[in-house]
């Protein structure tokens, strides 16, 4: 391998198989190509993950004890907009906006050079930034792309082959790393492959899921193995609905959730066209606003600032319903406004704290009717996330193994199939555009 890249000859000890579904010997190689991925970018995104809570959790704290001094909150104006300049100068580059899913797309196509300085980098600093600072996005969609830049990093290794081996080479390795990116976001391995299969509408080969599983173990010894990140939001007392005069309940909220999930998109296309239309207002600036909300809301509403998942400590405690209605508004129209400024930012989670809080208001407006039963209010919760989730993304099988990963209610399955599947139907008869 005279004049080969270092790259390169590291690859030599791991050369990905021309052929690796025809012997066991390149289907291992295969796996371990996945194993790789789901290691790195289990490893990254779980740093990204424990830096973003820490520092968003700090500052809450810092606005929490200076409550009672308005002046000396307003001191926050200046990190933030250093924060919102700095964003909007690694935003100037397409493929760093928003969740990045032109660029994937790209780089399935064709080679993309300096994924790892010219993509991954700024993906991690700007979302870091975003998360941080309290804007009310979510983590998935930058996870993702750092999951396939690494992916493609890693390609380097490999430099045998002619132009169509490389490139069914370079659409694995990007479907994986994806996959990966979006396990490693929610500690959700099995949600990353439903991903690929239902969100970005790829058919699933033998050989592209042997990478994706060993990608899955690989996500979850980093995860969970490494850096100790267990469930992400776990739920107490997900009973079974099965209960057969009640398994309806489940339908009614996949009606509800689901008519969350299909506002939610619906605003946050709006948002995008409005900022499209502002070609006066250069894209550097537009962080500026979503940054400045951000930090007025840390000081007036901080619990609609961030991911909005804290919220659900108040459905499990039985919160006001005139509170948890508010909080639907105001994370609907908040998070529409930061993500419609190309911020990277994805917008899964935002969407779950949304469907978890309908699941929640749906379960009480069930009790007061006395028809309501089964499941607890964890059930109900985890049965509007994954509703509001199908209607947004119009992906019911990843929203349901998504949901079962990252709450660990597994016994709440058959309410989670009837709510999504009416939350599916819903989005299509208002034929309702996914995000």
């Amino acid at each position: 391998m005279k004049g080969a890249s270092f790259f390169q000859r590291i690859g030599g000890l791991l050369y990905f198989p021309a052929s690796p579904g025809t012997t066991p010997g390149g289907e291992t190689r295969l796996a371990l190509w996945g194993l790789v991925i789901g290691l790195l970018s289990g490893s990254i995104i779980s740093v990204f993950r424990i830096t973003t809570s820490n520092a968003f959790h700090a500052v809450g704290q810092w606005f929490r004890a200076n409550a009672a001094d308005p002046l000396q909150c307003c001191l926050w104006l200046i990190p933030a907009v250093i924060a919102a300049l700095i964003t909007g100068w690694l935003i100037r580059n397409p493929a760093i906006r928003s969740g990045g899913a032109s660029w994937i797309s790209q780089s399935i196509a064709a080679p993309q050079k300096g994924v790892w300085w010219r993509i991954l980098a700024p993906k991690f600093i700007g979302t870091w930034l975003v998360m941080a600072c309290g804007l009310s996005v979510g983590r998935e969609g930058p996870c993702i792309q750092m999951g396939a830049s690494t992916a493609l990093g890693l390609a380097r290794m490999d430099g045998g082959g002619d132009a169509a081996t490389h490139a069914a080479k370079r659409r694995m390795l990007v479907l994986c790393g994806c996959a990966a990116g979006l396990a490693a976001a929610f500690s959700a391995p099995f949600a990353g492959i439903f991903y690929v299969l239902e969100v970005m509408k790829e058919r699933i080969s033998r050989n592209l899921l042997i990478l994706m599983l060993g990608a899955a173990l690989g996500v979850y010894l980093s995860c969970t193995g490494i850096f100790g990140l267990g469930l992400m939001l776990p739920l107490q007392g997900g009973s079974n609905l099965a209960e057969l005069p009640f398994i309806w309940n489940g339908a009614l909220v996949g009606l509800g959730a689901g008519f969350v999930g299909i506002l939610y998109a619906g605003l946050l296309r709006r948002s995008l066209a409005l900022y499209g239309r502002a070609r006066h207002f250069p894209v550097f600036l537009r962080p500026l606003l979503p940054f400045l909300a951000a930090a007025l809301m840390l000081y007036i509403y901080p619990q609609t600032t961030g991911e909005g998942l804290s919220i659900f400590h108040l459905l499990e405690s039985g919160g006001l319903v005139s509170a948890l209605l508010v909080f639907l508004c105001v994370k609907l129209l908040f998070t529409a406004f930061c993500y419609g400024s190309g911020i990277p930012a994805g917008v899964m989670v935002p969407v779950l704290a949304l469907g978890g809080v309908a699941g929640g208001l749906c379960a009480w407006a069930l009790a007061a009717a006395g028809i309501a039963g089964g499941g607890g209010m964890a059930a109900f919760m985890a049965m509007g996330m994954a509703s509001a989730f199908t209607a947004a993304e119009h992906a019911p099988l990843t929203g349901i193994v998504l949901v079962l990963e990252m709450t660990g209610t597994y016994a709440a399955t058959p309410g989670l199939l009837l709510a999504a599947g009416a939350a599916m139907l819903l989005a299509r008869l208002v034929r309702s555009r996914p995000v």
